[in-house]
């Protein structure tokens, strides 16, 4: 299944996956990080998380996103509408160095995964699996899920395991 980075970014260019995922952001306070965990943890054949392993994994993870990553994601946005050249490339730097923040949190929570345990299981079961890690990371947030974040989730299940 390879690592968790390599997973991630591939299943966020998939069509579908980065505008679902920011959805679920901007609405819910998602954590994108968290979203792809989710995803990935089913489809390399862990099986599932409880919302109780997720508060784990969240708390190890928050000084760093709160601190760091959205700091630097607040900052880039803030010179978004800064058409300056120079203003355009110190943004790409930050943007460099905040995707750099979301690739050591990935790694903090790979380094927490466990190894896939028992029978490999089919591609059906897989995203079974990571559908129910989503719906335990939502439980875990307590989001209340309204309809368009319900066909976010299905867009991000569609995206990480496409037919």
């Amino acid at each position: 299944m390879g690592n968790f980075w390599d997973y991630s970014l591939a299943v966020y260019e998939r069509p579908g996956f980065a505008p679902a995922a920011l959805g679920l952001q901007g609405r819910l306070g998602a954590d994108v990080n968290m979203l792809l965990y989710c995803c990935w943890y089913g489809a390399s054949g862990r099986g599932t998380l409880t919302p109780n392993d997720l508060a784990v994994l969240a708390e190890k993870v928050h000084d760093w996103r709160v601190g760091v990553i959205e700091p630097l994601r607040a900052v880039r946005r803030r010179m978004k509408p800064d058409r300056r050249p120079e203003a355009m490339a110190l943004r790409a730097k930050i943007n460099a160095c905040e995707l750099d923040a979301e690739r050591i949190e990935q790694s903090v929570l790979a380094d927490e995964a466990c190894l896939p345990d028992g029978a490999p299981q089919t591609a059906a079961g897989k995203r079974d699996d990571a559908g129910r890690n989503l719906d335990a990371y939502f439980l875990m947030v307590g989001a209340a899920l309204m309809e368009a974040d319900r066909a976010d989730i299905a867009r991000l299940l569609d995206a990480a395991f496409p037919i």
